[in-house]
């Protein structure tokens, strides 16, 4: 998905991935720069954004130990 929207000429894009489907979810994450995560009050809403934020907090995770490669 980053290298689909590499190309556009927009400052900001909006990746509005549907809860559940975790494929979708992490091409968005893997593309982003910033995550927003929305949720209502309901306990299954709730239990989706707690996984994805598992999920941001092991990419920051793993990010953090690989070595960069200076571009």
């Amino acid at each position: 998905m980053a290298d689909a929207v590499a190309s556009l000429d927009y400052d900001i894009l909006i990746f509005d991935c549907p809860p559940g489907v975790e494929y979708l979810e992490r091409l968005g994450l893997v593309a982003a720069d910033v995550a927003l995560v929305c949720t209502d009050a309901h306990p299954l809403a709730v239990v989706g954004a707690g996984r994805v934020l598992n999920e941001l907090s092991l990419r920051q995770k793993r990010d953090a130990r690989e070595p960069r490669d200076g571009r």
